[in-house]
């Protein structure tokens, strides 16, 4: 006779009702035994990828290491520094004859690379609509300058 009982496992599940975009991390919620195998091993860092409902576990279908899109910006995708993380505030300078400043946000990186030494690495990168012409004609000219603003 096995007095154990069946072997269960810690999986994080939403305190209170988590919205669409919004962050997820410790806070959002509080660990549950259920028995092993049956949910999936997730990440509790990252985004709300759809409504979560307080009570309901996370997965992987419901979490997303993508930032939301700010309301009334695009997104491009452009080199940036490797080291740069989602959330990270960028300022592009698009070398016209205004030096013309535009303000963006890193919203996904892509793999990093293995080299120690500076280099860039491709970045999911928000910026405002009325701008983002501007932003993709210099990316493709190569007259486009990606400053970090605080790291």
């Amino acid at each position: 006779m096995d007095l154990n009982g069946p072997p269960v496992e810690l999986r994080p599940f939403a305190i209170d009702s988590i919205e669409v975009g919004a962050v997820i991390d410790q806070s959002s919620v509080e660990y549950r035994e259920v028995p092993e195998g049956i949910l999936p091993d997730v990440t509790t860092r990252g985004y709300a990828a759809i409504s979560i409902t307080a009570g309901e576990p996370l997965t992987g279908a419901a979490t997303t290491d993508r930032a939301p899109l700010p309301d009334g910006w695009w997104a491009i995708e452009i080199p940036t520094p490797t080291g740069v993380l989602p959330g990270t505030e960028l300022r592009l300078i698009v070398d016209d004859e205004s030096a013309t400043v535009v303000p963006a946000l890193v919203l996904s990186v892509g793999p990093q690379s293995e080299s120690d030494a500076w280099s860039e690495d491709l970045s999911m990168v928000a910026i405002p609509a009325e701008q983002a012409a501007s932003v993709a004609s210099a990316k493709s000219l190569g007259t486009l300058t990606v400053l970090i603003t605080a790291w």
